[in-house]
């Protein structure tokens, strides 16, 4: 049996890593997943976006590492109608069941999702009830780094379509200072001057200092 080490991978990496090689497996198939503490949210994470196709088996409990043998049971996950027709019409758009999820993974587990996206891009939200506490929480934590469009609105199901934009997209240090305080945390960190050097584009700062742009786009 193939057995993956999670703590030798970026921590970005790490959760779809593990899908990838899920994925890779045919029905039947098993690996070994191997962590440094337990992967419980990645169980839940799994059968929010994969259902029922999965076996989870602990064979190591800690408190040193974890075990998980992790085997594939099935191809396709049984999904409702109201799913079918989304993965249909666009096969390219993820969509997140969050009613899978338990209550304490839920808000967690679509952050996640929305960090790991690239700029442009999007995922679907299917839940069973007006998400908007949700929406507030990413306006407090995302600023306006999103788009929010309801696809569906009840009464059983709605639909969010959350789209992620460009943090830095043809703004100054300084107008980017302005619109969200909270940034200007993360320019001191990185020794950026937000106000007499306010004038210039993140990229010329990044390209003078040498900074990495994509941390800097993904600390703001």
């Amino acid at each position: 049996m193939e057995s993956l080490f999670v703590p030798g991978l970026q921590p970005r990496l790490k959760h779809s890593t593990v899908f990838k090689k899920f994925d890779s497996l045919h029905p039947g198939e098993s690996f070994l997943l191997i962590h440094d503490h337990d992967p419980v949210p990645l169980f839940y994470e799994m059968k929010a976006e994969r259902g029922n196709v999965f076996d989870w088996k602990k064979i190591e409990n800690g408190p040193e590492l974890w075990k998980v043998e992790i085997t594939k049971t099935g191809e396709v996950n049984p999904v409702s109608p109201i799913q079918e027709s989304v993965r249909n019409s666009n096969e390219e758009t993820f969509e997140l069941n969050v009613t899978l999820l338990v209550p304490w993974m839920k808000h967690p587990t679509i952050f996640k999702k929305f960090d790991e996206l690239m700029p442009g891009h999007s995922f679907r939200i299917l839940n069973d009830h007006d998400p908007k506490p949700l929406y507030y929480q990413m306006i407090a934590e995302r600023g306006n780094l999103f788009g929010w469009q309801y696809l569906q609105k009840g009464p059983e199901w709605w639909r969010v379509q959350i789209t992620k934009h460009d943090a830095v997209s043809g703004e100054t240090i300084g107008q980017i200072a302005a619109k969200d305080i909270r940034k200007t945390e993360v320019f001191k960190k990185y020794g950026i001057d937000f106000c007499c050097g306010g004038k210039k584009s993140v990229e010329q700062v990044c390209r003078e200092k040498g900074i990495d742009a994509a941390k800097l786009e993904a600390a703001l």
